[in-house]
């Protein structure tokens, strides 16, 4: 049996200063930005079995990690729309980033029985800068008053870093993407529907993945690509009443990880690597929409809006070995709210989940010897709100 008791400190400080345009032809935006942060396990514990049966780092009985992090970015971006004809307007877009990254720590085994505690490790100062340049570029174009096409390439970036709980590992890289998307946003019978459509392809380099040790976590890179397509539509059948739907097809799949852990559905540390290319993205499922409407009801001077909604989710899995899955399921949510007018006051009744279908929000096998972890979201939920305007 495994048991983890960590105190953890974290301060943060960040910054934003903004220049934009005002009443100009093109529209410009500038900034700054700056992030300062230090985080520690100020200790994190990991005590494991008293025996070699239920302990695989016996004769230790428990791993003490001492480690703190420290970060400091400091960001400098720029972008412009300018419009080409009265119909065509091109956007740029670009972003430098520098940041910094340093650990300290020391980490050791603390054994069962009477006796100076063992090192595993220390990092009396490991630093690492990660920079990058990204950009943004798009066009869109009004084919008519209500219907207009745009198309982007963008590029992102996510600095690489240390492990906090596993200081002896080497840091990992940054994560590189690069985005391109394309769509349609429309209107149409007297703007009473509006209907939203995208296609995108996301390229990502050196990934991040999480992946659980024994006394703690790491992360490890791959690359992947996402594509697929996204329909947001909203129809005013009434003044009173409007229907909505969002639908997203998604394909998601690894195209290099050699370092992948295999897991086991039953719990323990996966410990076996193995390349993961052709599997799904963890928590990526293929499909998902919500189906909903807003029915809005006089009463007296006031009104009661009627709200419901059904989302569907294919099933996803938690883990690059796509062992461990969460089934396709169904949510429903409905509310009711009375808005008592000139008063300020709304009255409300609610309910989430109320089929109580058991869905998880995260899964993972646990430490070695352990099982299979999951937290679940919350089940069926009812209540009710007294709301005051003033």
């Amino acid at each position: 049996m495994t048991a983890l008791d960590s105190h953890i400190t974290d301060k943060q400080f960040t910054q934003e200063l903004r220049l934009d345009s005002n009443n100009t032809a093109i529209k410009w935006l500038v900034g700054a930005y700056y992030y300062n942060a230090k985080s520690s396990y100020d200790p994190a514990i990991v005590n494991f079995g008293p025996t070699p049966a239920t302990n695989p780092a016996f004769p230790i009985g428990a791993i003490q990690i001492d480690s703190s992090l420290r970060t400091r970015s400091v960001a400098g971006f720029g972008q412009a729309t300018a419009p080409i004809t009265d119909r065509l307007n091109v956007t740029l877009g670009l972003r430098y980033t520098h940041e910094r990254r340093v650990l300290e720590g020391t980490q050791v085994g603390l054994l069962l029985v009477p006796g100076a505690p063992i090192s595993l490790g220390s990092v009396p100062h490991a630093g690492k800068t990660f920079k990058s340049a990204t950009y943004r570029a798009a066009v869109d174009y009004a084919l008519a008053d209500d219907v207009m096409v745009y198309a982007s390439v963008s590029s992102g970036f996510k600095s690489g870093g240390y492990d906090t709980s596993t200081i002896t590992n080497p840091p990992f890289r940054p994560e590189k993407l690069t985005a391109y998307e394309a769509g349609v946003k429309s209107q149409f019978l007297d703007n009473r529907v509006r209907l939203n459509v995208a296609g995108f392809y996301y390229d990502y380099k050196d990934l991040q993945v999480q992946r659980q040790l024994q006394a703690g976590n790491s992360v490890i890179n791959g690359s992947a690509e996402i594509y697929g397509a996204d329909v947001d539509l909203t129809f005013a059948v009434s003044n009173r009443l409007s229907l909505r739907a969002n639908i997203e097809a998604l394909h998601s799949k690894f195209l290099d990880f050699p370092g992948a852990q295999f897991t086991s559905t039953t719990g323990g540390v996966p410990v076996t690597a193995f390349q993961a290319r052709g599997n799904r993205l963890p928590y990526a499922s293929n499909f998902a929409g919500s189906f909903g409407f807003d029915y809005e009801m006089p009463v007296g001077d006031g009104s009661i809006t009627f709200n419901g909604t059904a989302y569907h989710d294919d099933g996803w899995f938690a883990r690059p070995d796509n062992l461990i899955a969460q089934p396709s399921y169904w949510m429903f949510n409905a509310s009711a709210n009375w808005k008592v007018a000139d008063t300020g006051l709304s009255l409300s009744v609610w309910g989430r989940n109320l089929s109580n279908e058991p869905v998880s929000g995260y899964a993972v096998t646990t430490f070695p010897i352990g099982n299979l972890g999951q937290s679940l979201e919350a089940p069926r939920t009812y209540g009710g709100t007294i709301g005051l305007k003033f």
